[in-house]
């Protein structure tokens, strides 16, 4: 399985070697990490792993998404280090999103994974900061000065749940930035156990499908991401979900 990050010398060396790879891109949504996991389900043999592991997250994040549908969105940026952030089309947007935040990069019309000036930054004033462990806030005036830093009002997730494009991130990582900004409302978003999720029985099918070679995106100078992790993560859970069937 190879995620968007893999290059394609990569997928060609393996190939070489006799192996079958297929692309699995890098989702930019809660439906597009759905259907990453259908699909890998269908390469693995694990259908109904799959649809039980969407069926939890998407109850998870239906409970949040009511919780906070009526509070005010705050604004928010999240913080990749290196100067870099995240703007629309990418998985931590619609995490922010999911968990009422409004994303200043995305207003700003930045789209996927750049740096974000310093006018921008004091222009937006975010009122609320993202960060993983190791990524600090820059020691700048333009930061220094906003209604975040002045407030004291950063979340802090941890680098697996916030930057790997997987169901338990996605529930992880909402639920930590919801009940971080919204607290008296994200309390109200029970946590959906698995056994209480249940498993639709329509065969879900996924809208992309496998490609034959993987185009990377990661140059030297962009921040680093999990997704080969998170794609690895991904196929553990749905061979847990199998284990645990056969106990």
């Amino acid at each position: 399985l190879a995620p968007g990050t893999v290059s394609n010398e990569t997928v060609e060396t393996l190939r070489n070697a006799g192996i079958t790879v297929f692309a699995l891109g890098t989702p930019a949504t809660v439906e597009g990490v759905a259907e990453t996991t259908t699909l890998t389900g269908r390469l693995v043999g694990e259908c109904e792993g799959a649809r039980a592991t969407n069926a939890w997250m998407r109850a998870n994040v239906d409970e949040v998404r009511t919780a906070v549908a009526g509070e005010p969105r705050p604004r928010a940026l999240s913080l990749l280090g290196g100067g870099f952030t995240v703007g629309s089309g990418t998985f931590v947007h619609d995490v922010m999103r999911t968990a009422g935040l409004s994303n200043v990069a995305a207003d700003a019309e930045l789209t996927g994974y750049q740096r974000i000036s310093p006018e921008v930054v004091r222009e937006r004033d975010p009122e609320w900061l993202l960060r993983t462990p190791g990524v600090p806030v820059p020691d700048e005036p333009a930061y220094r000065e906003t209604t975040a830093v002045r407030a004291n009002q950063t979340v802090t997730v941890d680098a697996n749940w916030l930057n790997q494009p997987a169901p338990r991130s996605i529930v992880r990582a909402v639920r930590t930035v919801a009940l971080a900004v919204h607290p008296a409302a994200a309390a109200d978003a029970a946590y959906v156990p698995r056994d209480a999720a249940g498993t639709p029985t329509a065969t879900a099918e996924p809208t992309t499908t496998p490609t034959t070679t993987p185009a990377s995106t990661t140059a030297a100078d962009s921040p680093g991401f999990g997704v080969l992790a998170a794609a690895v993560s991904l196929a553990a859970t749905l061979l847990a979900v199998r284990g645990r069937r056969r106990l």
